[in-house]
């Protein structure tokens, strides 16, 4: 494409005014040269084409566009127009000669002209102008035509000029993560529980944890790729606890990391997700809330909406759920939880009453662990759960990785759900994906003493995890880290890597990279390490 310094001296861009008046311009007067009104999103390319109202006879054309905000709306290339007929016959010239994405223009100055064909006769585009918006593209941005010539019959007269605007849209709205607002469920029922987005196009990772409130009242036993993954192959579902069976039951709370090398989710509405869930102890209502979630919708970290449910209780008034009677047996059954290096947990202990006559007044467990991973605290400090209210509970630390809790004080049966809570230190100096197994050895003393109910002593897990791309150990993901984050990734460094480098491959892959970016962000982000199978 030629600048139009080159052309500056052509006769035809200075005509001759007497010859214009003889000649006589009526026709060509009313030639109009326009561009129309569009719209673009943010990040979005468009087409322009630059109309004239009639063709025939016309040789040259010469005109100014201007973008009312560059920052918004910029040029960014130029090509031949359908009036161009065919365009091996013009030649365009513009001033800034190449517009492209790198180095983009807000106006530019065009010539069209030919040796002596003319253009296609009819309405059409002498040029189509590219526009290209920025990510921040909001409102209306103006385009204005200014100085136009047109050569038509080798008269040439300013024609009239219709000028137009480019709309930014608002960007769109990250689809909206939910589970069911209520499912009916009977005690002891097992249900399939799906995880559903509003919208699958372009969303190629997703990763949430789901939690239940009060804890213990269900658990998750499996789980099973959603409908929007129509090729499952293509992606890869991993979790925390990365073992979930029947045998191995998750409390919550759930970590899921859904993943895929480039391949994204079907479009429209359906689930990412379908959990298998098994209701523990009496009927009653259970929340269910989706906490950290993030997603990777067109390669940007987005944080979709959420709407939690619950799991409502049929008991009672549904014959299918056989009256709500429960069991016999009685349950006293840990949580298993993750913590951070040097932080405090509290460690749920949980209690399932049986029937109407299998209840439990008071409880003892003892708690063990790796004391190399967890200690209490100095003194040891229990606090009361609300599914016993108006009880006592204390604490005695037997010997190293062994805690005695005792939940006591009244005759009457405590209700079902969270009794006590087990405050623990995470050793500061504990590595990231260590694990320690909750041990529970427990005993009850039931509200009715000479019955002899069954008791089962659930134990938990506690799994030690970090802060990918936390360098220094404090926590959180400066700025600093994450360019030494993105120079690994480049190959540029070896230096901190290993922060980030959760699957030890000696790389920081793109998906790696995304989590720390997430985490300076503010947006948690899974620790890969401790959801490998």
């Amino acid at each position: 494409m030629k600048s139009l310094d080159s052309v500056r001296d052509r006769a035809w861009v200075f005509p001759v005014l007497g010859l214009m008046l003889l000649v006589g311009v009526g026709s060509a007067q009313a030639q109009t040269l326009g561009v129309p009104d569009l719209e673009i999103g943010p990040g979005e390319t468009i087409d322009l084409p630059v109309v004239l109202s009639d063709g025939a006879g016309v040789s040259a054309v010469l005109f100014s566009l201007a973008v009312s905000d560059p920052s918004a709306v910029s040029i960014v290339g130029i090509q031949a127009g359908s009036l161009q007929q065919p365009p091996s016959s013009f030649s365009i010239t513009s001033n800034p000669e190449s517009p492209s994405a790198a180095s983009p223009a807000g106006s530019i100055r065009v010539l069209v002209d030919s040796p002596g064909t003319s253009l296609a006769s009819g309405e059409g585009s002498v040029v189509v102008i590219r526009l290209a918006a920025s990510a921040g593209c909001v409102g209306s941005v103006g385009l204005t035509l200014s100085d136009a010539q047109v050569t038509r019959d080798l008269v040439t007269v300013a024609p009239a000029l219709s000028a137009g605007s480019a709309s930014c849209r608002a960007a769109a709205d990250p689809p909206t993560l939910a589970v069911p607002e209520s499912v009916p469920t009977c005690p002891g029922e097992t249900i399939d529980l799906p995880i559903s987005l509003s919208e699958g196009a372009g969303i190629s990772a997703l990763q949430f944890t789901l939690a239940f409130s009060p804890v213990g009242a269900v658990e998750v036993i499996g789980l099973d790729a959603g409908d929007l993954l129509t090729q499952p192959s293509s992606f890869t579902i991993t979790t925390n606890p990365a073992v979930i069976d029947a045998s191995q039951p998750a409390m919550g709370p759930l970590s899921v990391l859904i993943d895929s090398s480039g391949t994204s989710f079907a479009s429209g509405p359906g689930s990412a997700l379908v959990l298998r869930l098994r209701r523990v102890g009496e009927c009653s209502s259970v929340d269910v809330a989706l906490l950290s979630a993030s997603a990777t919708l067109d390669l940007v970290s987005v944080a979709p909406p959420t709407r939690d449910g619950s799991l409502s209780c049929r008991a009672g008034i549904d014959p299918s759920c056989g009256g709500g009677g429960g069991s016999p047996e009685l349950e006293v059954a840990v949580g298993s939880l993750m913590g951070r290096p040097g932080t405090e947990m509290a460690v749920p202990i949980l209690l399932t009453n049986g029937d109407a006559t299998c209840r439990s007044s008071s409880l003892s467990t003892d708690l063990s662990y790796d004391p190399a991973v967890l200690s209490p605290l100095s003194p040891c400090l229990v606090e009361l759960g609300a599914a016993a209210e108006g009880w006592s509970a204390d604490c005695t630390e037997l010997e190293p990785g062994l805690v005695r809790v005792l939940v006591f004080g009244r005759s009457e049966a405590m209700f079902d759900g969270e009794v006590a809570r087990l405050v623990l230190q995470v050793a500061p100096d504990a590595t990231p994906g260590a694990r320690t197994e909750l041990g529970n050895s427990c005993a009850i003393a039931q509200a009715e003493p000479l019955l002899d109910c069954p008791v089962t002593c659930r134990s938990g897990e506690l799994s030690v995890f970090g802060v990918p791309g936390d360098i220094d150990g404090d926590g959180a993901v400066a700025i600093t880290e994450l360019l030494a984050a993105v120079t690994c990734h480049l190959g540029l460094s070896t230096s901190g890597c290993d922060a980030s480098d959760q699957d030890d491959s000696g790389a920081v892959g793109l998906l790696e990279l995304q989590c720390v970016i997430n985490n300076f962000l503010g947006i948690p982000c899974l620790d890969l390490r401790e959801v490998q199978p």
